[in-house]
């Protein structure tokens, strides 16, 4: 229901390319460092952009638990630049 719902509301939506654009891949990624109190795992995020359009993008908990914000700032690092790759 939900699904149909959503279809029904966004099917104007669209995404657009500035085919002028000289911008090559531009990509973020950021995280919630062990914000869940039960599970103490990081949430990470990322997007990629091409031409001013987003591509692809992904929200996910991490797997493991880490120590460090450092550490899981590379692990979130390290996931996004295998997407990339």
């Amino acid at each position: 229901m939900h699904f149909c719902r959503y279809l029904l509301n966004t099917y104007k939506y669209q995404i657009v390319y500035d085919g002028l654009s000289n911008e090559s891949i531009v990509a973020y990624s950021d995280l919630d460092w062990a914000q869940d109190p039960e599970l103490c795992k990081s949430m990470t995020g990322y997007f990629t952009l091409i031409a001013h359009g987003v591509i692809f993008w992904m929200s996910y908990q991490q797997k493991t638990v880490v120590l460090s914000l450092t550490k899981a700032k590379y692990m979130a690092l390290s996931d996004y630049s295998c997407q990339l790759a």
